[in-house]
């Protein structure tokens, strides 16, 4: 495992118990960006399967596509992988129709404001205006640099998946976007996040 390095990433877990249930949280992830080999991306993925976790509740911050507001949290029932990569190498053909997880999405939407699919490019820079419109015009909901991977790999191990994006830049305005702008969004969405957590490790 390798410590993050991204803003508002800390080298941290605990491991809880919420209602009954052993769930291991982390506060930080490892991304593409930082230069790492591929597996280092989803070594926490497979280390929570290989310890017993059945399901997985991926949360991240990204650049809206769409007419949303600041702090939304969205979510995800698809993706776009447009890192160039996969995580897996060999004869892994996975079907990726199948990694987000309807039951969690349906149970996780009775309280997010939005539902929407997410495009994962690899950063460490934000999007073009062009590369914006390119994205929405594909079909992306929302853009980031983190989470696909991580899905992907956590389904072929078994595991089901839910994912939580919350809405941290505004793709189309004309303001710069900087990373405490980002980290501001994304605490402004703590108690929307937290229940949307508790309502997928509820689900049956």
């Amino acid at each position: 495992m390798l410590a993050p390095t991204a803003d508002g990433h800390a080298d941290s877990w605990e491991i809880l118990d919420v209602e009954g249930r052993r769930v291991l949280v982390t506060h930080g992830r490892t991304h593409l960006y930082e230069g790492v080999d591929r597996r280092a991306v989803t070594a926490l993925v497979r280390v929570a399967a290989a310890a017993g976790a059945r399901r997985a509740v991926l949360t991240n911050a990204n650049g809206c596509l769409r007419e949303w507001a600041l702090g939304d949290v969205v979510t995800l029932t698809d993706h776009l992988n447009l890192t160039g990569g996969s995580p897996f190498d060999g004869t892994v053909f996975l079907d990726p129709r199948g990694v987000w997880d309807r039951e969690l999405a349906a149970a996780t939407a009775t309280v997010t404001q939005r539902e929407g699919t997410y495009a994962q490019v690899r950063g460490p820079e934000y999007q073009s205006v062009a590369e914006s419109r390119l994205l929405a015009a594909s079909g992306a909901d929302v853009v980031g640099m983190s989470t696909v991977h991580e899905a992907l790999m956590a389904a072929a191990l078994g595991m089901r998946v839910a994912g939580l994006s919350v809405v941290s830049d505004l793709s189309f305005a004309t303001e710069a976007v900087d990373s405490d702008t980002v980290l501001a969004a994304a605490a402004g969405s703590r108690d929307t996040l937290r229940a949307a957590i508790e309502a997928a490790l509820a689900t049956h």
